[in-house]
């Protein structure tokens, strides 16, 4: 884990406290005012300064969350291949990436950004902390690209659109494609085209469907959609930057999607059942309510399951009521009900 007080020791220009604040309130405008005018944070290199402040450190564990979601044999395929971070800004995903893989041998980076100044502030990051590492910095994808490769989009998927990632996603022919964005209801409507177009192109999903030939079935929710939300606890410096400019880091809604190229099967225990966490409903003195998303009948269908805390250990419970939205449940089925279906957690 990289530390705060790492990551802004690094950052140029330094900024004050308040010439902090007064930027991170000009991107907010940015990116949800004045979103026509999205590009030009990029060229402003107290703005760039400001961004990776306060996006970077909050964004990155977002990548290890969806890592540590995958299964081991998938997590070393992606650690061997060669990772291309497509948008990179200051290097988060990237920085996530070197991080997370630390004991893994011979990594190869690329970052791609058009702005000169973000890959500046995001070759200072990974030179300093990684510098053993071979890195490569481009403002735009080389024509021919050989070789095992994932293909990351970091929060710049919903910035360039569907059919440009489309045409990005095309050249690279990637063997693995990582979606990490926000989580918003415009950004799914993006996604869940990808999701079709992925699976119509011969990719298996590995994050978060379960079943990518069914339908999301978030869709017919006409004020709700598929997202997972982070839950944080920041170093107090950051707490008090969020506090400030009035942004709350500590709940963070996040979309995520992982693919691979041809089939998949995966490793878990047959005996067991798989869901993927939606929503909490009610946690109360005998146990947890919550809806998930599952596989029935080859469909992927939303069901409430309750956990009842006389089978879980203090642990267990004290987990359970941290866990992030978006998770992956194991369980048993002890019995089923009209309206839900009551489980036993699986280690």
């Amino acid at each position: 884990m990289i530390e705060i007080s790492t990551i802004w020791n690094l950052i140029c220009p330094r900024l004050t406290e308040s010439e902090l604040v007064k930027n991170l309130n000009e991107l907010s405008m940015q990116f949800t005012v004045r979103r026509g005018d999205l590009d030009r944070y990029t060229q402003d290199e107290k703005l760039v300064a400001a961004y990776s402040a306060f996006y970077l450190p909050t964004n990155m564990p977002k990548f290890k969350f969806l890592m540590d979601q995958l299964e081991p044999k998938i997590r070393e395929q992606i650690s061997q291949s060669h990772f291309w971070d497509f948008g990179s800004g200051p290097g988060t995903f990237s920085l996530a990436y070197l991080d997370y893989f630390s004991r893994a041998d011979d990594l190869k980076v690329t970052l791609v950004d058009s702005s000169k100044l973000m890959l500046s502030q995001a070759r200072l990051f990974l030179s300093s902390l990684f510098p053993k590492r071979m890195v490569k910095y481009l403002d735009k994808l080389p024509k021919e690209i050989q070789g095992k490769k994932t293909l990351l989009f970091g929060h710049s998927f919903n910035e360039i659109g569907y059919q440009r990632a489309i045409e990005i996603i095309r050249q690279v022919d990637p063997d693995y494609l990582i979606m990490i964005e926000p989580g918003t209801k415009e950004v799914f409507s993006y996604i869940n085209d990808l999701r079709i177009y992925m699976r119509e192109h011969g990719y298996a999903c590995l994050y978060p469907c379960l079943n990518l030939h069914s339908d999301c079935p978030m869709t017919s929710r006409l004020s709700d959609w598929c997202h997972g939300v982070m839950r944080m606890v920041h170093d107090p410096d950051l707490e008090r930057l969020s506090q400030l400019i009035k942004k709350d880091r500590r709940n963070m809604p996040f979309i995520a999607h992982v693919y691979q190229k041809g089939s998949w099967q995966s490793d878990s225990d047959k005996g067991t059942e798989q869901a993927r966490l939606v929503r909490f409903l009610n946690n109360s003195k005998f146990g947890f309510e919550v809806e998930v998303c599952l596989c029935k009948e080859n469909d992927l269908v939303i069901e409430k399951i309750q956990l009842l805390k006389k089978d879980m250990t203090k642990e267990e419970i004290k987990k359970f009521e941290n866990i992030n939205v978006g998770s992956k449940l194991t369980f048993t089925v002890i019995k089923k009900f009209d309206d839900f279906i009551r489980v036993k957690l699986s280690c």
